[in-house]
């Protein structure tokens, strides 16, 4: 807890705005594929379109953030390691704390501004603890498995930088699942994997 205070009160004096670029970079992003989607998929692809790409980019920053940030440090804290004696696993497990704060504070957001475009969360509001809890566990999951690989790969965080700038976009992040059935077809082996994948899923 003491760790997760802690890197919480970094990110809040980090830089001016604080943990308000949790929510700014996902704004910056809904810009730019609004704009893109107009002009490629028509206005009417997606509607609200804010709604759907902001639900999808706050659960993807919380999730790339976490492997991000996971996969050198161990080795980043290697003074920390040696001065004290605790259970490495703290390490993401904290990272994945912050990170959680973060996502939660973004769906409440969310939640409040989705009447203003004409979206009802209505029932779908129960099972977002649910959807909440899956998404940690994978990430907490990967992010202990990427900490403990990237004590031997020294240049994984560069690797996973790239490998999920890859999954952002093979991910129903900026477009809809139901546009790779509509590509390939429901008996396709790339629609079976596509929407088999936990991201996809999540």
């Amino acid at each position: 807890l003491e760790l997760t205070r802690t890197e919480l009160a970094v990110a809040q004096h980090r830089n001016r705005l604080g943990w308000l670029w949790w929510l700014v970079d996902p704004l910056i992003f809904i810009g730019i594929f609004w704009i893109f989607k107009t002009i490629l998929l028509g206005r009417e692809a997606y509607t609200p379109y804010p709604m759907f790409v902001g639900s999808a980019l706050i659960a993807w920053r919380f999730f790339s953030s976490i492997l991000n940030s996971s996969a050198g440090m161990i080795r980043s804290r290697a003074s920390l390691i040696r001065s004290v004696a605790f259970p490495l696993a703290v390490l993401p497990i904290s990272r994945v704390a912050v990170e959680s704060v973060f996502f939660l504070i973004a769906l409440v957001i969310l939640t409040c501004v989705a009447p203003l475009f004409g979206v009802s969360m209505g029932s779908t509001v129960i099972q977002l603890p649910a959807l909440f809890l899956a998404q940690v566990a994978l990430a907490l999951g990967l992010s202990l498995f990427a900490a403990g690989i990237g004590m031997v790969i020294y240049d994984l965080p560069s690797i996973m930088s790239h490998l999920l700038r890859v999954v952002f976009y093979l991910s129903p992040v900026i477009y809809g699942a139901n546009l790779v059935v509509s590509r390939f077809g429901e008996e396709s082996i790339w629609s079976w994997i596509y929407l088999h994948s936990p991201l996809a899923i999540l």
